[in-house]
């Protein structure tokens, strides 16, 4: 059976990508995360649209918003939001 399309992206630029983790997460967070990677998605093509129109007089503030859009699907990637991920702060 093929891996559905929102496992396919490039992990090499992920800072904390951990396969192990990742197995994890899926196992006791499966929903949630297929979740995120969904939404990852759908971030990195809003992040792509932005660089695609950058060429208007607010361009740099467009390639700055797309950078930090792509670091918002990087940590929905790296599973950095599921429960007990490094970006959940109990208060």
């Amino acid at each position: 059976m093929p891996a559905p399309d929102i496992f396919n992206f490039d992990d090499s630029n992920l800072a904390t990508y951990d396969p192990k983790k990742i197995n994890r997460v899926l196992s006791e967070q499966p929903a949630l995360y297929i979740n995120h990677l969904r939404i990852a998605r759908s971030i990195a093509g809003w992040a792509d649209r932005l660089d695609a129109d950058a060429t208007t007089s607010g361009a740099e503030f467009q390639r700055g918003y797309a950078k930090a859009l792509r670091e918002i699907a990087a940590h929905l990637r790296q599973a950095d939001y599921v429960e007990g991920g490094p970006m959940i702060v109990e208060h």
